[in-house]
């Protein structure tokens, strides 16, 4: 009984893999052959299937199935691109639209250390609701004192109303690089 040594077995394996590798083919089935071998493999015996296989595109290959096999290795070569292409597009038609300034039908939340909308449009004596989506405590302080919530917890709901035209800049008294803004205009009176 012969033992089996790690280099006889990673002989065997290689040898199996050149089998697999050596039979597959170059070339679509229906293609023409000319002449030349187009094994994958160097020095295969004449008579084994690989070294049967002919070149696809030679001087017997009709101009359909070269062209055929042609197009498909470039259709495979612009999948990246066109890949590429539908994000750069997807994100440009994202940003579109979006300005400074945005209309909310009277809330304010803090969501990832962050207000939103910023700038807050707001008219003298509109009640403003002001909603914590975060996980950790938040307040809304006007620079100025003007106006305060309470500290928000998560999920938690406060309401200020504005009495000032201007903009007025606001923090969270917790956290101070959370900063935003309300553009308060004059109610306008109707005629």
């Amino acid at each position: 009984m012969a033992t089996t040594t790690a280099a006889s077995l990673a002989c065997r394996r290689e040898s199996a893999i050149t089998t697999l590798w050596c039979s597959l083919p170059m070339a679509p089935a229906d293609a023409p052959t000319t002449g030349g071998a187009t094994s994958r493999c160097r020095g295969g015996k004449s008579g084994s299937r690989a070294s049967r296989r002919r070149s696809v595109v030679g001087p017997g290959a009709t101009r359909r199935s070269s062209d055929r096999w042609r197009f498909s290795m470039l259709a495979a070569g612009r999948r990246p691109l066109g890949l590429v292409l539908v994000v750069v597009v997807a994100v440009a038609l994202g940003s579109c639209g979006t300005s400074e300034d945005h209309r909310d039908a009277g809330a304010i939340t803090m969501q990832e250390f962050a207000f939103n909308p910023s700038p807050f449009l707001a008219t003298v004596g509109q009640s403003i609701r002001v909603v914590n989506l975060d996980g950790v405590v938040h307040t809304l302080t006007a620079d100025d004192g003007s106006v305060a919530t309470r500290r928000i917890a998560s999920g938690g709901t406060d309401t200020i109303t504005v009495t000032r035209p201007g903009v007025t800049a606001y923090h969270c008294a917790i956290h101070d690089f959370m900063r935003g803004r309300i553009r308060i205009k004059k109610q306008t009176r109707s005629k």
